[in-house]
């Protein structure tokens, strides 16, 4: 286990259950609940201090408290946590009664300030490795979250895959998005950080030494398509949770025109895409180039989700998993659209 790697101890998924938590106290409008959730997360998983700081901010301003909300700021700010300039437009809206605020402005050139100071210096990935309940030649699983999260939000939809698999790796790449939150954009650093994260994954005789399934989430999806269809690294399949149509969030590398370039049909793959997804087009036609191609890969288009994991995820594994280990093909259609379970 290298010095970057980080083991979840018991109740960490408990995020999960907080974040629902907060979702209904927003839905309710119970602002000041929502602030202490807020604290409440910060306090317990310190990775999610800048979510968090900004959340608070927005209760705030919420309840008319736009000192309080500029307070919130600044004393995260004090502490080095930062956001991009992507997320302060994320929260125009809801922040509206700052702007024009000299305070704010400060608040947004101290946040660049600290975001350049950050990006200056080297980060190396890290990772989070959970020991899975099948044998260990069963698969395992590397973990790409998506942009602008980080491998603490991998712990709860993926951690219902360990009865699969013999080992679980939740990858975090090495590229700030924000002061805890990360993003896989260059394509370069995203190989190096995969290669150094699996290079010393446990190998044959030494315990799980399955063969190396790469899934992800959203852009980290892609980036596992990608990672599969150009085999930068060994894996024999793949899962994707709703993938962008491109890693790059410019556009510069769609995964379309991947396809001639790829080493050919030597892995399998499962592709989870949102109907309400407007990524979910290109997708589409990624999967029908990819069975042109030969590929084996199969592609489920959950009725009426958007970009998000399905919330049947655990009850999807068995099938998932069955697919990726099966020999023959998957199936004639170009893609099955199933019935969301509750």
């Amino acid at each position: 286990m290298s010095a970057n790697d980080r083991t979840s101890p018991a109740g960490r998924v408990d995020l999960h259950a907080l974040e629902e938590r907060q979702e209904q106290e927003i839905a309710r409008k119970d602002l000041v609940a929502v602030e202490n959730t807020a604290r409440e997360i910060a306090e317990r998983f310190p990775d999610q201090s800048d979510d968090a700081a900004m959340t608070v901010a927005v209760a705030r301003v919420g309840r008319g408290d736009s000192e309080g909300a500029l307070g919130a700021l600044n004393e995260a700010l004090d502490q080095g946590l930062w956001w991009p300039a992507q997320w302060f437009s994320m929260y125009r809206d809801l922040l509206a009664p700052l702007e024009g605020n000299s305070a704010y402005k400060a608040v947004q050139e101290r946040a660049m300030d600290l975001e350049r100071r950050a990006k200056s210096h080297a980060l190396p990935p890290g990772r989070i490795l959970l020991g899975g309940a099948a044998p260990p030649t069963s698969p395992r699983l590397l973990v790409l979250h998506g942009r602008g999260r980080n491998a603490q939000n991998s712990i709860h939809p993926w951690s219902t895959s360990l009865p699969f698999v013999s080992l679980l790796c939740l990858a975090r790449s090495s590229q700030l998005w924000s002061a805890q939150r990360y993003q896989w954009d260059d394509l370069p650093r995203s190989e190096a950080d995969l290669r150094t994260l699996v290079g010393d994954l446990p190998q044959a005789g030494e315990g799980p030494s399955g063969p190396l399934v790469v899934g992800g989430f959203s852009q980290g999806a892609s980036l596992a398509i990608r990672t599969a269809l150009l085999q930068t690294l060994p894996v024999r399949g793949f899962i994707a949770v709703v993938p962008t149509a491109s890693v790059p969030p410019d556009g510069s590398e769609p995964l379309l025109d991947l396809v001639p370039r790829t080493v050919g049909p030597s892995v399998r793959g499962v592709i989870l895409a949102g109907e309400k997804d407007v990524s979910t087009p290109a997708t589409r036609e990624l999967h029908r180039r990819l069975i042109e191609a030969g590929w084996t890969v199969e592609l489920e288009v959950v009725p009426s989700l958007g970009h998000d994991y399905p919330t049947d995820l655990p009850k999807r594994w068995p099938r998932i998993f069955e697919r990726l280990e099966a020999k023959g093909p998957m199936g004639p259609q170009t893609y099955s659209t199933t019935t969301r379970e509750r």
